[in-house]
Formats: structure tokens, sequence, C-alpha cells
């Protein structure tokens, strides 16, 4: 049976089980968090509490299995070599899939952090591997994705011996590492889809490019308590202005004219939207806006830009034709109606913050229901 499955055309290419994993996953924790929230569910974990497994299996679940289907397949396109399959993917995904699990169940805390570190690991190696002798990713994308997980024990063990400073440590470098991720690839992929697609040439100004990349290296290490105030303060007006000026000449409007080219955008603006929350929280302590910028760097820029990067490489490795369609179209609205809902109702409406959970969770997840619904066949056949 595992020789059978090895064969199986649903792990041919690493995006395939994962994307998978990662929809279900988007489907499946929003709505647990909120019936937890809302008094309807009762979750044991691991964890201290349920809030603190909602925030690691969405920083660190969720987006290892994005990034592991994202990264596994784009590099053997990068390097030109074969994608893992078979044996090697089936392990990697066995770990992730198991890491879920562990975390639910009352299993010792060194078998759940084993696991988690094995997965880690593993995957590390699996990039070292096949970007070896790629010198301009290897050296952009390995030291991020090593602080990701870095951080991510940061979290665990700060929760496991109560340690508050490691925890918000791990929860800071986390998303700011993602953040980071985004920036990196928006930088690549925009500009050169906006080339292939619209037929123009994108020529964005070197010191913006470098200023922008260079703030949010440093943002990632700018945790409150640790770093002085005034110069987190400064480097989120950096990263702000830089991404601004970026964004303006990567022709935004002519953008719109193609969905899976202005879900990239949307994607980038909602980076910028939380780092001007965050921006606000640190010039001005009693707004403490600092869960709505933490959502809208997770719901609103890691979920669109999930959704619209799940699509496009789905497309474009299935030989399907690189365009949207009604139903693609309806999945980027909902991540999006659901972030907004999420960041803008708590922070215009307060009191209609309860209800707003349920509208929220219900259109950020219908989006990746939609993914699931169009293209659950097109990943496991070929």
């Amino acid at each position: 049976m595992l020789i059978t499955m090895t064969k199986s055309f649903f792990l041919s290419a690493p995006f395939r089980p994962f994307f998978f994993f990662t929809a279900i996953m988007a489907v499946a924790i929003p709505t647990f968090w909120v019936s937890i929230f809302t008094g309807h569910l009762d979750l044991e974990t691991l964890f201290s509490t349920s809030l603190v497994w909602h925030a690691h299996e969405m920083i660190f679940g969720f987006t290892s299995s994005l990034l592991a289907g994202f990264l596994l397949t784009a590099s053997a396109v990068w390097t030109k070599k074969n994608p893992f399959s078979g044996y090697k993917l089936i392990s990697l995904l066995a770990l992730w899939v198991l890491e879920r699990i562990f975390y639910l169940l009352p299993v010792p805390i060194p078998v759940a952090l084993g696991t988690s570190a094995l997965f880690s690991l593993l995957f590390l190696f699996f990039m070292t591997n096949i970007l070896w002798g790629n010198r301009r990713n290897f050296k952009t994308v390995l030291p991020v994705l090593l602080l990701f997980f870095i951080f991510k024990f940061f979290l665990l063990v700060g929760d496991f011996s109560s340690h508050d400073f490691l925890y918000r440590m791990g929860i800071h470098g986390g998303i700011f590492s993602i953040v980071l991720f985004i920036v990196i690839f928006s930088g690549r992929l925009i500009p050169f889809f906006t080339k292939v697609r619209l037929q123009t040439e994108i020529k964005e100004p070197t010191w913006a490019h470098y200023l922008s990349l260079g703030a949010h290296i440093l943002l990632i290490f700018c945790v409150r308590g640790l770093i002085p105030d005034f110069v987190t303060a400064a480097l989120l007006f950096l990263a702000l202005f830089s991404n601004l000026i970026r964004f303006y000449f990567w022709k935004p409007s002519q953008a719109l004219k193609e969905p899976m080219l202005a879900i990239l955008h949307s994607g980038f603006l909602w980076v910028n939207f939380g780092l001007f929350l965050y921006l606000l929280t640190t010039l001005y302590p009693d707004l403490d806006y600092s869960q709505l910028s933490l959502h809208a760097l997770g719901t609103g820029a890691l979920g669109v830009f999930s959704i619209g990067m799940m699509v496009r490489v789905t497309r474009g490795h299935s030989s399907l034709k690189m365009q949207s369609d009604a139903w693609d179209l309806a999945a980027f609205i909902c991540v999006n109606i659901g972030a907004l809902t999420r960041v803008f109702i708590p922070l215009l409406i307060p009191e209609y913050y309860w209800n707003s959970l349920h509208w929220a969770s219900g259109f950020w997840t219908l989006g990746f229901i939609i993914y699931l619904f169009k293209y659950t066949n097109v990943l496991f056949k070929k």
C-alpha cells in the first residue's frame, strides 16, 4: 500500500499534498478557534491555552505547509532539478501531520517537540539540497526559513516553560519572518508576472528595494521590551515608505485588469496596512492596535498572498490556462472580505466585534473551501 501511495500522482510534486493540507488547515483552524472563543467548543491541547494553540497553528502550522508546497516546488524550477516526490515527500508530509496531531493529544511534550524538530530539520535539509549551487536563492531563502523555525521553537519553549518574553519573541519573530518572505517574493513575482502578463516593464528604484528588505529584516528582531520603541517606529516608517514607493512602480492600476495579479497586489497592501497599525501602536501605546496589526498581517497579508499563490502554482504546474475564472475570483474576494471583516469591524465598530468573528471566519474559510472544491481533483489526478 505504501509503495502504491508513493507512486501516486498526488505525491508527484510538493505543492499537491501541501497545498491540499494548507487549505484544510485554513478551513479547520479558524472554525475551531471561533467555536472555542465563543464557548461552543472545549478543546484540550498541549499548550497552556487554546489561544496559544491557535497562534501556533496559524503562524507555524498553516504557514509551514504553505512554504513547503511553494518553496520545494519553486526551488525545483529555479535549479532545473526534479521536485521531491515519493518517499521523500511522504516522509516530510507525515511529520507535518504528526506534529498537528501530537499537539492535540496528551503525548509527552518532548515527543511533540521532537516531531516539530524533525519536520523543521528535514524541510531545511531538502531546501539546502535542492538549492545547493543556486547562490541567489540559497543565501536569501534559507536564512529566512531558518529564522522562521527558530522563532517557532521560541514560542513552543516559551509556552511550555511559562517564559512570557520567549513566547512573545516567537509570535513576533514568526509573523515578521512571514512578512519578510511576502516582501521578498512580492518584489520578485509581481514585476515578473506583470511583465509577462501585461507586456510592460517594471523598473523600481534600487534604493527602495534594499531599504525595504533591510527594514523588514531588522523588524524581525524588534520585540517590544527588547528594542526601544523609537527604533521600532523608525524601522516601521522606513519599511512603509519604501514599500509604497515600490508599490507605485509596480503599476497597480494596470494589474486590476488581471485578478491573478491583483490578488498579489492586495496581499502586499495588507502588509503595509498591518505595518501602519503596528506603527500607530508603537507611537501611541494607548491605542493598542497590536492584535489588529497581527491579524492584518496574518489573515490579510498571509491569507491573501496564500490563496493567490496557491491558485497560480496549481494552475501553472498542472497544465491549466494561466487565467483565473469565476471560482478563483470568488475565492480571492472571500479571503479579502474575511480579512477586512476581521480587522475593520473591531477597529471601527467594536460593539459588533463578537458577531463579526463568525462573518470573518466564514468568508475567509469559504475562500479556501472554494479552492478545495475547484482544485482537489486537479491535485489528486493527472
